[in-house]
């Protein structure tokens, strides 16, 4: 970057590693230009495509102005949605999980409460009790119930 002439603009497309690579080179730039990858369509319909014809395709739009810009969030806002995500995928394995548990408890045949089956009282009341969970089926509950607290544990933590 240093042997750039200065000042220099660099444009690429988005990648997965493109907020890293952004935030890398920001400080050095004049300016960092994400080109908007559906609106590439010079690059997408190439009969010939590696990454330096890409790069020639990107940088000639850049020069002559038609570089399709997108918007790339700031580093706080990244990093928010992130977190974000990543709780939603907690959010998510933990219905999987409690969905598991009443369709185990569903294909033995037994029944429970559904307000109360995901309570730490009534679930261990249910496996210590019920008759009609067979001595298979008890370890597979138990595991998804530990599943199932600590992908909440992992949650209140994140949160």
């Amino acid at each position: 970057m240093k042997t750039l002439p200065q000042p220099w603009t660099a444009a690429m497309e988005a990648t997965i590693f493109t907020s890293w690579i952004y935030d890398h080179l920001q400080p050095h730039a004049a300016a960092v230009k994400l080109a908007h990858p559906l609106m590439l369509r010079a690059i997408a319909v190439a009969k010939k495509k590696n990454d330096r014809i890409d790069a020639s395709k990107i940088a000639d739009c850049l020069r002559c102005d038609f570089l399709p810009e997108w918007y790339m969030a700031s580093t706080e806002i990244r990093e928010r949605r992130r977190t974000l995500r990543y709780r939603n995928l907690l959010v998510r394995q933990t219905v999987q999980m409690k969905n598991k548990i009443a369709v185990l408890l569903m294909e033995a045949g037994v029944s429970y409460n559904k307000q109360k089956l995901h309570k730490v009282g009534y679930f261990r009341e249910l496996l210590a009790t019920n008759q009609d969970i067979d001595e298979g089926l008890k370890p597979l509950l138990r595991l998804c119930r530990e599943m199932v607290v600590r992908l909440g544990k992992t949650e209140s933590a994140l949160v």
